[in-house]
């Protein structure tokens, strides 16, 4: 490790490659949004200014990549939560906070994004993604056109519809698996401004408000391909500042119109039923959509200590109240944690959403519009000290097993765990079905024939195992 490292500052200026002792390696080292990843201290961060530099980081390394002397983990605009995937102790990280940039082209209307943007695209494109806009648009993967990438052996190449084929399906929502992504160009198409928010209620209101979601799923126009422009998810939060449960609807009507025309968008909540509930504290209001994106539904602010898990089922009323029971059951012994933040999430995929997603060429997510609707269902906890992270994943992981039991007692699972949302001991790649799992593997020997990104990229979530 200390001669790769020694390469490095050989190479590369010192602000780019920080050791323990600089302060600039400190304020990084803390700037991670789960304190989790914080925990880890690498022996150097690595941050490159542009394209090139990643290729020649890549270069440089090979060698020890070869002997098996360094580890490396790749930060970019989003933070998965899984262990060394963001950050590595002992190991190199390659922070890729400076390959910033946006750049539209006109005559095709395509955007092309640097991986450091900080907007919490990057992984969101590489895991899959979700958007308000994805049951009208797709997930956020299924709406890139090009990948720039560099390889394992130092080579950049462009993964397409037209070029690399193979490589450019497994990008969208296979994850880490493949080289460094330094940027994304990606569909872009009009939209005005949006109207929605968050509207918390009382618990008695969560079992009419289920319902109405599965029937607004199940509706042959509605759900199928017709009210594509509105984008709900609900669920349960717990607050330890509230000291209790409250029910919550998240809805955006997301329909675009001209300028003067805004009035249509305020008017296209009437007569929802995700808008008509008794609420105790409700957000409603016309925003743009890059201030819906900053709409902080958790209400969680700083670094805490944080996990995500999920599992899917198909659209049906009685498990999902089932899943707020068990969800309610569970925080109810948890409220002697400090600072605890824990939330259940239902997020619809509605078959329209699934229609679109295969209209724009497909991913490696598995999924076809006969599997829906379906429904997401996402645990999120935060909290303060880090002497409660085996207490806390404890009890989510119990309230997901009970949650995927009943599942299948009702012959209502299903298998999909979305890589943004999944837990350590989860498996999302083996979730997009064998054969998927497959291509995806067949691509990684393809691309990656050292293994480089399987055995000494540890984080996240790999393929070949």
């Amino acid at each position: 490790m200390d001669s790769a490292i020694q390469t490095l500052r050989n190479t590369f200026p010192p602000p780019q490659v920080l050791v323990p002792t600089h302060s600039l390696y400190t304020l990084l080292n803390k700037s991670y949004h789960a304190g989790q990843q914080a925990d880890h201290r690498p022996a150097a961060i690595f941050l490159p200014r542009g394209r090139q530099d990643v290729v020649r980081f890549m270069r440089l390394m090979k060698p020890f990549f070869v002997q098996g002397d360094i580890t490396l983990a790749i930060r970019n605009a989003g933070q998965q939560l899984t262990a060394n995937c963001a950050n590595i102790h002992n190991g190199i990280t390659m922070d890729l906070c400076l390959l910033t940039g946006i750049r539209f082209r006109a005559h095709d209307n395509i955007v092309m994004i640097g991986a450091g943007e900080r907007w919490g695209l990057v992984y969101e494109v590489l895991a899959g993604g979700l958007s308000l806009l994805s049951p009208r648009e797709g997930f956020a993967c299924d709406n890139v056109v090009n990948f720039e990438i560099v390889l394992p052996c130092g080579t950049t190449v462009h993964a397409n519809a037209n070029h690399r084929r193979d490589l450019f399906l497994a990008l969208r929502g296979g994850g880490n698996n493949f080289g460094v992504v330094t940027r994304f160009d990606m569909r872009t198409f009009p939209q005005g401004p949006l109207y929605g928010g968050c509207l918390y209620y009382d618990l008695g209101e969560m079992p009419g408000q289920v319902e109405k979601l599965v029937r607004f799923l199940k509706d042959p126009v509605a759900g199928n391909a017709g009210d594509v422009d509105v984008d709900v998810r609900m669920g349960l939060t717990y607050a330890k500042k509230w000291d209790g449960v409250l029910g919550r609807n998240e809805v955006w009507y997301t329909k675009h119109v001209e300028e003067g025309e805004e009035d249509v968008v305020e008017r296209g909540l009437e007569g929802c039923p995700f808008v008509e509930v008794k609420s105790r504290m409700s957000v409603l209001k016309m925003v743009s959509l890059s201030e819906a994106a900053q709409v902080k539904v958790d209400d969680v602010e700083g670094q805490r200590r944080c996990t995500t898990m999920n599992t899917t089922v198909k659209a049906h009323a009685p498990t999902l109240l089932a899943a707020c029971t068990t969800f309610l059951n569970s925080s109810n012994t948890m409220d002697h944690i400090p600072g605890l933040y824990f939330s259940l999430t239902l997020q619809p995929y509605p078959v329209g959403m699934l229609h679109k997603s295969s209209l724009l060429g497909g991913n490696s997510l598995g999924l076809k519009p006969a599997d829906g609707p379906l429904v997401g269902i996402i645990l999120v906890a935060y909290w303060d000290d880090a002497n409660h992270d085996e207490e806390v994943l404890r009890a989510m992981k119990w309230v997901l097993g009970k949650v995927e039991d009943e599942a299948a007692d009702r012959r209502t699972g299903f298998p999909l765990k979305l890589m943004n949302y999944a837990g350590e001991f989860q498996d999302p790649i083996a979730s997009y079905g064998p054969h998927n799992r497959w291509k995806l593997g067949e691509v990684s020997r393809k691309w990656d024939a050292e293994g480089v990104f399987q055995k000494l990229v540890p984080g996240g979530f790999k393929l070949l195992t």
